[in-house]
């Protein structure tokens, strides 16, 4: 009996778009190749359900062979693709609030989860604004990004307070600028707070500039002790009327933390505490710190320790204006009260809107003996100011308010948006400048992701 030898493929040939089996004769030996995909042209590549060639199943003669084709969009179940995949970002995020809602605090997750893959909306400690994260519409920036937003009634809580809760943002307990009064001026419900104080005889005097924490230093003539100008004026001592203040050049060292701020909150599972897992330091020598990664877990309080055990010894000494408190040559005495009951006399500071400060004499008795009103100062000396000179206020250089930051010219510039050239973090709307370039917040996390995995 004659054996007919032969070759059939059920895909016609050169068929990249329809799988198929080449069945024939090697001598007398019936065999079959069949239609696959692989990630290589070389000969005897492994067949995968998915590649970048087409092993396709030919006749050669009355023996199955096969050859290869690079498919255009790739290969799949043995047959060519005609239209690219669409795929799926293998990042996704989701934000509770729904994007930039100003009104509730959100949480900003990126899955699948990686160090700093989560996000909660939070009042920035240093500019009082909310710092809102949000998930990107086209997926830049890892999924998510975040904005910082000006609350018009105050932050609290990571959302913007509404009318019927509005709050000071700054409160100063002894109403301004009063030197004779130890006063603690507080930013943000209290989460930054710092007293008056004194170096040698000049006084640190904290005051509130709009929503701001602001600094004035007064040389005390009578000294000063415990964050108050020591009052020199007795009963039995001429009185003299302050007169408006002088300034001189001081030299101001300041050491330690000059900026701080905590992101990315965590919950303490052993006692439900909200803490946070990183944390920013700025000491007042420009160098910076940022700390914690996706297993840290602190309270705030701990952070700002760790901030000024780094910064310790890290200082700028600077000559600053400081403002001195002049006697006027004109005096008046205590004059004898027709009464034979003890007169205790007070002296009264009188505020004059910003215009100096005058005293107020009365004696406390029945017959009322003596009382001088207090009067504006005629002329007003103007205003010195060896930083930036905002509303009658002399702002530090790298004081941040409202959108803007004092420049180390003096002069008050708006906060530049990511990846603008910079020289200072301070002049970010991140509050992150690293290598000369502002860097937002999302992406430092990144980098600090990466370098904790390979360390």
């Amino acid at each position: 009996m004659e054996v007919c030898l032969g070759c059939g493929d059920s895909d016609g040939g050169l068929n990249y778009l329809v799988k198929g089996t080449a069945q024939g004769y090697l001598d007398t030996v019936q065999g079959a190749t069949y239609d696959c995909c692989t990630d290589s042209s070389t000969s005897g590549s492994a067949c995968k359900d998915s590649g970048k060639y087409l092993n396709e199943a030919i006749c050669s003669g009355t023996t199955p062979d096969s050859t290869y084709f690079q498919c255009q969009y790739g290969c799949k179940e043995g047959t060519c693709l005609t239209a690219p995949v669409a795929t799926t970002n293998s990042i996704s995020c989701t934000d509770s609030d729904g994007g930039k809602s100003y009104d509730a605090q959100g949480v900003t997750d990126i899955a699948p989860s990686s160090p700093g893959g989560e996000a909660k909306d939070y009042c920035d400690l240093t500019t009082g604004q909310l710092v809102e994260y949000y998930c990107t519409a086209d997926g830049s920036n890892g999924g998510a990004s975040s904005s910082f937003y000006i609350c018009p009634n105050g932050c609290k809580d990571g959302i913007c307070i509404g009318e019927a809760q509005q709050a000071t943002k700054c409160t100063d307990s002894d109403g301004g600028r009063d030197y004779y009064v130890k006063g603690r001026t507080q930013v943000v419900g209290g989460l930054a707070t710092e007293d008056d104080f004194c170096t040698g005889s000049v006084l640190t005097e904290l005051y509130c500039v709009g929503n701001a924490m602001n600094p004035e230093r007064v040389t005390c003539p009578s000294g000063c002790s415990n964050g108050a100008c020591i009052q020199g004026t007795t009963r039995t001592q001429p009185i003299a009327i302050a007169q408006p203040t002088t300034t001189s050049e001081v030299p101001v060292k300041k050491c330690g933390v000059n900026s701080f701020s905590v992101n990315n909150i965590c919950t303490d599972v052993s006692t439900g505490n909200v803490h946070f897992r990183n944390a920013y330091f700025q000491c007042y020598d420009g160098i910076e710190s940022y700390q914690g990664d996706s297993t840290s877990c602190k309270p705030s309080e701990l952070w700002k320790k760790y901030g000024q055990e780094f910064c310790e010894g890290h200082c700028n000494t600077n000559m600053q204006k400081a403002t001195t408190v002049v006697p006027a040559t004109q005096t008046t005495t205590q004059p004898v009260c027709p009464s034979a009951i003890e007169v205790n006399t007070q002296i009264q500071k009188c505020k004059d809107a910003g215009l100096g400060l005058q005293t107020q004499i009365s004696a406390d008795s029945e017959t009322n003996c003596m009382k001088v009103s207090c009067e504006k100062t005629a002329t007003q000396e103007p205003i010195k100011c060896n930083a930036c000179l905002v509303d009658n206020a002399c702002l530090p250089i790298g004081t941040r308010f409202n959108k803007q930051f004092c420049d180390v010219d003096n002069k008050m510039k708006g906060i530049k948006a990511d990846l603008v050239e910079c020289s200072n973090s301070f002049e970010c709307t991140s509050n992150l400048c690293i290598n000369d370039a502002c860097v937002s917040g999302n992406v430092w996390n990144k980098i600090m992701a990466w370098f904790s995995k390979i360390f």
